[in-house]
């Protein structure tokens, strides 16, 4: 996916991705939000091996 959507909440104009919703509804940061994602999508996380 090359892109991400950004959302508006058109009651609280508010606007974010996916991503950001998931985190802030469940009260993660972002990098635990990335990963509580992908497991509950039952994806795996795509884990960097090397720089």
């Amino acid at each position: 996916m090359c892109c991400v959507l950004k959302s508006p909440c058109h009651k609280c104009r508010s606007h974010g991705n996916q991503l950001e919703l998931w985190a802030a509804v469940n009260k993660l940061l972002m990098y635990e939000a990335a990963i509580d994602l992908c497991r509950a999508l039952g994806r795996e996380v795509p884990w960097i091996e090397q720089w």
